[in-house]
C-alpha cells in the first residue's frame, strides 16, 4: 500500500522479467472494472502528479508474455 497526501507525487514500479521482454500496463480499479492508464516513458513506472481526490483507489500492474 502506498499513501500521498493531496498536490503530491507517487511514483511505483513493476518489474517483471523474461524472454521475450513481457508487456507490462497499468489500470485502475474503477466500478468493478479495470480502466487502462496511459504511461509515458518506462510503462512498468507508474507515476501521477499533483495527486488530487479522484486518484484515490487501486491500481493495478498488468503482464503478458504474448503479443497484446
Amino acid at each position: 500500500h502506498y499513501h500521498a497526501s493531496q498536490g503530491e507525487s507517487l511514483s511505483v514500479s513493476c518489474e517483471a522479467w523474461g524472454d521475450p521482454q513481457p508487456r507490462v500496463w497499468w489500470s485502475k480499479v474503477e466500478a468493478r472494472s479495470l480502466v487502462s492508464l496511459v504511461t509515458r516513458g518506462d510503462p512498468a513506472m507508474l507515476s501521477l502528479r499533483g495527486l488530487a481526490r479522484a486518484d484515490t483507489g487501486e491500481y493495478v500492474c498488468q503482464v503478458s508474455r504474448g503479443q497484446c
